[in-house]
């Protein structure tokens, strides 16, 4: 409860999930997709990315995909440009 309280301050924003591709990352993708949130999915997986990608649109959120591997710090850097 508290949690959607507080997104809702932030209505229209993006966020970049590294690891939204399963697991934790995809549940918190589909949770901000749902409050209307523009998400990257930052994952090394692309066929999942691709596929919750599709989720978080379904969801009414905006989604990105982008491969990302964060424990190369030129990955994890280039994504925090974007």
């Amino acid at each position: 409860m508290f949690f959607s309280k507080g997104m809702k301050r932030f209505k229209g924003k993006r966020i970049a999930i590294t690891g939204a591709a399963s697991g934790l990352g995809r549940a918190l993708a589909l949770r901000f997709a749902r409050e209307g949130w523009s998400v990257c999915i930052a994952d090394i997986h692309m066929e999942r990315a691709i596929e919750v990608s599709c989720e978080v649109e379904e969801a009414g959120g905006k989604a990105l995909v982008y491969e990302c591997n964060i424990s190369k710090t030129e990955d994890f850097e280039s994504l925090a440009k974007h």
